[in-house]
């Protein structure tokens, strides 16, 4: 087991926007997370990378429970250095790309190792340019993100999220900010990363279709807890709660 996650809480002011969620996954499993908007999908992730601190649950990677509970439940965070270390097991690509805009592509890859892996800057552009050919933007290297469509921003983002070599990789509604040619482009990569080298993966994602050609496990939130956790033909095709059937029954009547 690569991830354990119990009881996570998540609260705004007086909106509980976590309530719960428990699962775990394995080494090379691509856990897809679907549900309706508002219903903590994004929350979750924000946690597991530790851009949002929960009030309650434990995160374990590879054996060791780094954000502990107490008697109480609640959760108990290392300090800041352990925790930037713990970090690193967890990439992120977001919805709007956020790469930096006054650094070119290959700037972009090479930051992040440089200054936290200490590569020297050739081993870390070398290391670059077999990400961006992995994408299939080696020939956009000097580009700023400005010249670039929204489909290519966000290979560039994948490629820098594979830079710091994570043991999972997260995507926060991928393809949302794209119109659908372009993503079409930015789901082929998502798939080369698993047919090519086995990714272990959590996607959020608005696209149905694309989870379930791609999910070992389909998870479907709503309100801040898990409804139901299977296979994507368990959850797709077998589901018998009325909340998974007549979110399913919109959602793909609009695709």
């Amino acid at each position: 087991m690569i991830l354990e996650v119990k009881n996570m809480h998540k609260c705004f002011g007086k909106v509980e926007a976590l309530k719960g969620p428990s699962f775990s996954m394995n080494k090379g499993e691509v856990l897809v997370i679907i549900g309706p908007s508002g219903s903590g999908k994004s929350t979750l992730l924000r946690c597991l990378c530790f851009l949002e601190r929960m009030e309650k649950g434990s995160i374990t990677i590879k054996g060791d429970t780094f954000v502990k509970m107490d008697e109480n439940g609640n959760s108990i965070y290392p300090d800041e250095k352990t925790l930037r270390e713990k970090a690193l097991h967890f990439g992120l690509v977001f919805q709007n790309f956020n790469l930096f805009p006054h650094l070119n592509v290959l700037e972009n890859l090479t930051l992040a190792p440089i200054l936290v892996d200490k590569l020297s800057k050739e081993e870390a552009e070398e290391k670059a340019m077999k990400l961006l050919e992995r994408v299939g933007l080696i020939q956009k290297a000097k580009n700023y993100p400005f010249e670039l469509s929204g489909g290519q921003q966000q290979r560039v983002a994948i490629a820098r999220a594979l830079s710091m070599e994570p043991d999972i990789l997260c995507f926060d509604e991928p393809t949302s900010a794209l119109d659908p040619e372009l993503t079409g482009e930015v789901l082929k990569v998502i798939r080369e990363l698993k047919r090519q080298i086995h990714s272990t993966m959590i996607i959020v994602t608005h696209e149905m279709n694309f989870a379930k050609s791609i999910a070992d496990k389909v998870i479907f939130m709503d309100e801040g807890e898990i409804i139901e956790e299977g296979t994507p033909d368990r959850v797709f095709n077998l589901t018998e709660n009325p909340r998974i059937k007549a979110f399913l029954s919109k959602i793909l009547g609009d695709e």
